[in-house]
């Protein structure tokens, strides 16, 4: 059975694909720094206006998309004319989002998640061109962070503080506050340091689109194979009613 991706690109005409891969391969931060007409193409057999190999751009986009859910749940929501969107509309599904997802979460689930969310967050110092980043857990009793001991302005009403170093300043300057964890998790999964590491691990329970997809999976198979057998079917008694004249 086809999964999901696969399908997606099936659905797509070769000028669709073309289109969808200059907007993932063209806002990558190497073209965005250089002038237009020297933006470089992901693929060598890029000819210019179509690939040479079609079977080459399903497998380069493919794998960008696997490497990259967050950009294939972005796809899937934003194409009007995806599977994902066709089957919605014409099952009459609601369409989820990470939220939806998040507060649904047990917090055994809650606690697994914001405890690897820590070291994602380490990635944002290089991004944002700081020295460090830190994310801390403020005591719930004396409203202090709990790594660095210091007191807050907000005491007890958040949970977490995000924490930056910049260069030149000796402390840290508490950047961000998270009343709870759902905040916090709803955060990172904004973060393009976190969401796909978050969602390869967790992506069960995270990905918004993970259980339709699946179901997507089993009934466009499903319907495919009716419209096989009811196309042979009225082929085989269009034959039938030849044989007979």
């Amino acid at each position: 059975m086809k999964d999901i991706i696969q399908l997606e690109l099936e659905n797509l005409t070769p000028e669709q694909k073309e289109e969808l891969n200059k907007e993932l391969f063209y806002n990558t931060l190497d073209n965005l720094l250089r002038p237009k007409n020297e933006w470089t193409y992901p693929l060598k057999t890029f000819s210019g206006i179509f690939y040479k190999d079609l079977n080459e751009l399903d497998e380069n986009l493919k794998d960008f998309f696997e490497k990259a859910p967050a950009d294939f749940i972005h796809f899937q929501k934003n194409n009007k004319n995806s599977l994902y969107n066709q089957m919605l509309k014409k099952h009459d599904f609601q369409d989820l989002s990470y939220e939806n997802m998040v507060e649904n979460l047990t917090q055994e689930q809650k606690d697994e998640i914001v405890s690897k969310i820590p070291r994602l967050f380490k990635k944002l110092a290089s991004e944002r061109g700081l020295r460090d980043v830190l994310l801390d857990t403020i005591d719930p009793e004396t409203g202090k962070f709990v790594e660095l001991k210091e007191d807050l302005d907000e005491e007890q009403k958040n949970k977490h503080a995000l924490l930056v170093l910049h260069y030149g300043i000796p402390r840290y300057i508490p950047s961000k506050f998270f009343k709870n964890d759902d905040q916090l998790i709803n955060y990172a999964l904004k973060q393009s340091v976190s969401v796909n590491d978050l969602l390869h691990e967790f992506n069960d329970i995270l990905n918004p689109q993970y259980k339709f997809n699946q179901w997507i999976e089993t009934t466009y198979e499903l319907e495919k194979v009716q419209k096989d057998n009811l196309a042979q079917n009225q082929k085989f008694e269009s034959t039938k009613k030849k044989m007979k004249m």
